[in-house]
């Protein structure tokens, strides 16, 4: 697993399983966030293409975990077609992440999470917006997700825009997206280990982070009733900024 470290040294290990248990709180508490946080971070300990795999695998467990736990909350319309745009697109998502290079996959999760953070900063309303009241344009943000999620494991900026445009309740948009990934990743699995996508080194990378993922998922978990809403948000968009920024400084300076 050495190989895939930037530095190889053990306590950069450490702080991966750190940004890990942090990742799987925004998880749990939010609704979405680990992928957005653990990847732009990651890949400055570990190669971009291995922390997008570990981080796929990761947030097929935690996803199935929160799923389960939150199931009475769904809102099934909007989970079906969501799930149909990301199946028909993912294996596009495939095929970008084996043929990337190392800088291009930066360039383009660094961007897409610093978009992400900006637009969530700069929304100040959660007005109803007509545009996605139609069942074209959720198939279509399925789709992107779907993208997103086999190439950067980064699927929830369109769903997350998506699903504060329907107005859901804390409750059924933590529980419609956690179903929507789960539905993605169980998909995706299949498609990246017939693709040849999936290498030992990415399964010994996940096996390492996974107890770090559950520790934080858990405690997400028991403070979400704790903590005010609009300050966790704040920090969470706050950290992602950070990250895409993070991301985009070694594509543009190192």
């Amino acid at each position: 697993m050495r190989d895939v470290l930037l530095n190889h040294q053990l306590w950069w290990l450490a702080m991966l399983m750190l940004i890990i248990f942090v990742a799987g709180f925004f998880q749990s508490a939010a609704g979405f966030g680990f992928a957005l946080f653990a990847v732009p971070v990651g890949a400055m300990i570990v190669t971009p293409r291995a922390i997008v795999v570990s981080v796929f695998l990761t947030s097929c467990v935690i996803s199935l975990v929160l799923t389960r736990t939150q199931r009475e909350h769904i809102v099934w319309t909007e989970a079906k077609r969501l799930s149909a745009g990301a199946i028909l697109a993912m294996p596009f998502g495939v095929w970008l992440l084996q043929a990337g290079s190392a800088s291009m996959l930066r360039l383009i999760l660094g961007t897409s999470t610093t978009a992400a953070a900006l637009w969530s900063l700069g929304m100040t309303r959660r007005l109803r917006r007509p545009w996605v009241d139609a069942n074209l344009f959720g198939g279509l943000v399925g789709a992107v997700s779907g993208v997103l999620n086999t190439s950067l494991a980064t699927n929830g900026p369109p769903l997350v825009i998506y699903l504060q445009g329907r107005q859901l309740t804390p409750e059924q948009f933590r529980a419609t997206i956690s179903l929507v990934f789960s539905i993605s990743n169980a998909v995706g699995l299949v498609m990246l280990l017939g693709g040849g996508a999936i290498r030992v080194v990415d399964v010994e990378l996940f096996a390492t982070t996974l107890l770090a993922a559950a520790a934080g998922t858990t405690l997400g978990v028991r403070q979400i009733a704790k903590i005010h809403k609009r300050h966790f948000e704040l920090m969470v968009n706050i950290l992602l900024l950070l990250g895409g920024m993070t991301s985009l400084a070694r594509v543009l300076f190192i």
